[in-house]
């Protein structure tokens, strides 16, 4: 049994302007956020899988279907923006 309803939460994200893929799997989140990035300026990646994922101090990030859920956002900032803190990035999502 599904976890979300990936219809709902990808139709959600749309009307709010965010750029939203799921996938199955996939190697890393981060970067099929920095493929999404090429098209939108504001997106998401969401995998309920992740095999080479990259944390912090080069420690892995990945689990199994039904373990997690793992999560890369972005966006891309123009000369105005100033550096937002992470919590505030995430609010912004």
């Amino acid at each position: 049994m599904p976890v979300f309803d990936k219809n709902l939460l990808v139709g959600n994200f749309k009307k709010s302007g965010v750029c939203l893929e799921i996938y199955e799997e996939a190697a890393s989140t981060n970067d099929k956020a920095f493929e999404l990035l090429n098209e939108n300026p504001l997106c998401a990646a969401i995998a309920e899988t992740q095999t080479s994922g990259r944390g912090r101090l080069g420690r892995k990030w990945q689990g199994a279907s039904g373990e997690s859920l793992f999560f890369s956002g972005g966006f891309v900032a123009d000369k105005s923006t100033k550096l937002l803190s992470v919590p505030c990035r995430v609010a912004i999502l």
